[in-house]
């Protein structure tokens, strides 16, 4: 069982560990280069409390540790994709396949019910 909460500045370097580690073990996030801390911080800044971008953290009960974490992005700036949103979820190798990324993405589309999101991407 995992905690599931919205993301606070404080994951940032988590997050980024994260999605490194992806970067330099798979084609999965497009990228070849790690992404700094500060990178992470700016992307991070996207995301809200409410409304359609929202960005969610799975924790560890016992020690908080970030185990993964998934969001919701603008699909695209044309304003006829206002109500896309396009997912996004990564999760520590140690993690995966213990229900992590169920966990977060059933929270985050919870959270997404009664936004004007009309359709959502999921890559």
């Amino acid at each position: 069982m995992t905690n599931v909460r919205g993301a606070v500045d404080a994951d940032v370097d988590a997050i980024a560990s994260i999605y490194n580690a992806a970067v330099e073990s798979s084609i999965a996030t497009f990228d070849e280069q790690p992404s700094s801390v500060a990178d992470r911080r700016n992307w991070f800044s996207q995301f809200d409390t409410v409304g359609p971008h929202r960005l969610l953290v799975a924790t560890d009960p016992a020690t908080d540790r970030v185990l993964g974490y998934a969001g919701s992005m603008s699909y695209r700036s044309h304003p006829a994709f206002a109500a896309t949103v396009e997912l996004t979820i990564y999760l520590d190798h140690a993690a995966r396949g213990h229900g992590v990324g169920s966990d977060l993405y059933r929270a985050l589309l919870d959270e997404l019910t009664g936004d004007t999101v009309h359709c959502v991407d999921v890559g």
